[in-house]
């Protein structure tokens, strides 16, 4: 899990390093609030089952994907690479699927 990726970000390198520190999500975690965030800002959530996202030019790549769930970071991937993932893969999905994402 190479934060090199993200050495142009370093407010996010030490997210990823406090977020590590915190244990994974309970397997019944039902998330109320979803943001999905990149180096520009926000770029999609959902509040409560009401999905949102925002616009972006063709100009603005995304060099990395941060989840938070709750206000609580827990997944943060980059260039294929999962820097960080405090949820399982079934956990996630099943989340996302019930969010509307």
């Amino acid at each position: 899990m190479e934060l090199n990726l993200l050495k142009k970000y370093p407010d996010w390198q030490q997210r990823i390093r406090q977020a590590r520190k915190s244990a994974p999500l309970p397997v019944d975690y039902s998330a109320q609030v979803i943001e999905i965030f990149d180096q520009h800002g926000l770029l999609a959530g959902s509040i409560f089952g009401v999905p949102y996202q925002q616009v972006r030019t063709p100009h603005q790549l995304t060099d990395f994907v941060a989840w938070v769930f709750d206000g609580e970071l827990v997944v943060v991937i980059s260039n294929g690479q999962i820097l960080l993932n405090r949820v399982g893969v079934q956990q996630l999905l099943m989340s996302l699927v019930g969010k509307n994402i």
